[in-house]
C-alpha cells in the first residue's frame, strides 16, 4: 500500500486511488469535493526517488498534477 491513501466514507480503503508515495511524512491532507486531494509533508514517489515533494496537488485516481500544468486563476 501507498503511504499515502484514501478512504471512503464508510472507512473502506479507495482501491482506486494509487498516489505512488513510498517515503516520507504527510503533515497536511486536504481532499476538496471535486476529487482532487492536496497534499503537505515531506515526501517520495516511487517513479521519482530523487524527486523529495513538500506539497503537491493529486488527482482523484492519486496521479500527481505536475506543476507545469498548474495554473491559477
Amino acid at each position: 500500500m501507498d503511504r499515502l491513501f484514501r478512504i471512503h466514507a464508510d472507512r473502506a480503503l479507495d482501491t482506486t486511488f494509487h498516489s505512488g508515495v513510498n517515503w516520507g511524512n504527510i503533515f497536511a491532507y486536504h481532499p476538496p469535493p471535486d476529487g482532487r486531494v492536496y497534499v503537505g509533508g515531506r515526501y517520495k514517489r516511487a517513479v521519482a526517488p530523487n524527486d523529495t515533494l513538500y506539497l503537491a496537488r493529486f488527482m482523484p485516481d492519486g496521479s500527481r498534477i505536475r506543476p507545469s500544468t498548474m495554473r491559477t486563476t
